[in-house]
């Protein structure tokens, strides 16, 4: 049984399916918060993280690669701009331009003009995903 600290977990492993673009976290999470499904609806107040990461698996998160300099004053500009307010169904990558960065979302994403630049992506899991592959809140027999 999944303990209480791991929902958050399910979140993380969305992220970092984002964040370096290999389905195999997502999946983790989709299995782990599957298990858990059953008991959602018999335990709710126990389940704020868990319904976190349903949101951010259903919704259709954004991606966000500031390029430029995480030091600079133009790039903190950006960070601040993205990490104002409450924005759950985000990530964020920041770093130097690379056309072979480790993290994909920054990987050949060039400066405009000199400058921190953001890409902003909008994913649509939820668009691509058929509701027979969704399963949450259905009975575990």
């Amino acid at each position: 049984m999944w303990g209480r600290s791991s929902y958050p977990w399910f979140t993380g492993e969305l992220r970092l399916s984002g964040l370096t673009g290999d389905g195999k976290y997502a999946q983790a999470a989709e299995s782990g918060m599957n298990r858990l499904s059953g008991f959602v609806g018999k335990h709710p107040m126990a389940f704020g993280q868990w319904l976190n990461a349903l949101d951010y698996y259903l919704g259709d998160p954004l991606e966000v690669a500031i390029v430029g300099d995480p030091a600079s004053e133009d790039s903190r500009e950006l960070l601040s701009a993205v990490f104002e307010g409450f924005r759950p169904n985000i990530v964020v990558a920041a770093g130097e331009e690379s056309d072979d960065s480790a993290v994909p979302l920054l990987s050949g994403r060039p400066r405009l003009d000199g400058r921190a630049t953001a890409y902003v992506f909008e994913t649509s899991r939820a668009i691509s995903r058929s509701p027979a592959q969704t399963t949450f809140g259905a009975s575990s027999r």
